[in-house]
């Protein structure tokens, strides 16, 4: 792969919410900006900037639009009484330029685009509900715990069923559970895990593929529960290592390329996805993403008083910011390294895996892509921010 270079600049206006020993660390950053570059790559297969578009290429714009107004609407209808007007568009918009950019195997035009953002709605929903409680009316954080924790306790009794998610079982055990309809989330949060459900068969082939759905549905329950933690502080008394294990898992990075793989038919035998080697592979993806939302998002957190990122934990313990952002772009770009000197052993170990190439390519896709939703986002507002030198 051709080797680029991204180079960042982030600026520091700080959020009053934020205490004044961390207001002293940020404002003592000079200029009130931090700037570094880091080596990444250019993967196989990737999607252009909306900059970049040529005017033939400019329809994709007007389905994205369309894509974004679809996913909102969808949004509002599932959870119709937690929403504030404009926060499903919020959601939505950041959704389909997310699916758009770590997706370029997926066409925009195809049912699979909306079976795969839906999902992942759900989950940045939650996150919002974790990190941006204004957008959302009377948001209550014990509630939606509680809510979430029965949801997944009621759904994991289906596990001992030979096909998971089946209409009438949901109906039996799911849909009268009064203590799921006494739960405004729990109940909102099984009516769009219900319709998800039956969108899985897009990704999957077939409803009747359970493994795969009781993957793909409980990484999402993990996912909440993990950002819950880390929102509600329950986590700020623990070490450093494990706030970095539990932000490396607080992700969707995994989710999208095993969707993707499952798609492409570039699954991975119980061989080489038990192997030791692959493990770390897979640790090391969590990693990079976990990193680029601490730092391409810290712009965004700090102006916005949030403090959940290794940087701002470090912060929070007295390491001035730039060296704790110093630290963390040199563990970023080892990283990196790590991540194509993992591929290529795996590669040399695994020669007989003929769709471990192209699982990688969806991988680098991805990981990629990430750097481009920080671009295009209006959520981290850092367009013109970062820039991918290709040396050209």
């Amino acid at each position: 792969m051709q080797a680029v270079k991204i180079q960042v600049s982030i600026n520091f206006a700080v959020s009053d919410k934020f205490s004044n020993a961390i207001k002293q660390s940020v404002k003592s950053v000079s200029g009130n900006k931090y700037e570094f570059t880091t080596p990444f790559f250019l993967p196989t297969l990737y999607r252009k900037s909306f900059e970049d578009l040529t005017n033939a290429e400019r329809d994709d714009i007007q389905i994205l639009e369309g894509l974004q107004r679809t996913l909102a609407s969808w949004l509002d209808n599932q959870f119709p009484t937690v929403l504030k007007s404009g926060s499903s568009t919020k959601i939505a918009r950041h959704v389909v330029t997310y699916v758009t950019f770590c997706g370029p195997h997926v066409a925009l035009d195809s049912a699979l685009f909306l079976s795969i953002a839906k999902p992942m709605a759900i989950g940045l929903l939650l996150d919002f509900m974790a990190d941006d409680k204004e957008l959302f009316y009377g948001l209550d954080t014990t509630l939606l715990r509680h809510g979430v924790e029965t949801l997944h306790n009621s759904i994991n009794e289906l596990r001992t069923l030979d096909v998971a998610l089946i209409e009438e079982a949901i109906q039996l055990k799911l849909f009268k559970n009064k203590e799921i309809q006494s739960n405004k989330y729990a109940a909102m949060l099984l009516g769009s895990a219900f319709e998800v459900g039956l969108d899985t068969e897009t990704i999957f082939g077939s409803r009747e593929n359970a493994l795969d759905q009781r993957w793909f549905f409980e990484k999402l329950f993990k996912d909440v529960h993990v950002a819950l933690l880390l929102a509600d502080g329950q986590m700020d008394d623990y070490s450093l290592s494990t706030q970095r294990h539990f932000r490396a898992i607080d992700g969707s990075i995994l989710l999208m390329v095993e969707i993707i793989a499952i798609t492409k038919t570039a699954t991975l035998t119980p061989k080489l996805t038990g192997d030791p080697v692959f493990a770390r592979f897979r640790g090391v993806m969590d990693d990079i993403s976990a990193a680029f939302n601490d730092i391409l998002g810290l712009q965004k957190d700090i102006k916005n008083g949030e403090s959940n990122g290794i940087v701002m934990f470090k912060v929070k313990r007295g390491t001035p910011l730039k060296r704790a952002l110093d630290e963390e772009v040199a563990i970023l770009g080892d990283n990196i390294q790590d991540y194509e000197k993992l591929k290529d052993m795996l590669l040399c170990n695994f020669p007989e895996e003929e769709n471990l190439p192209l699982y990688f390519e969806i991988a680098d896709s991805v990981l990629f892509g990430l750097v481009q939703v920080f671009i295009e986002s209006p959520i981290y507002g850092m367009k013109g921010q970062i820039r991918i030198d290709t040396g050209n």
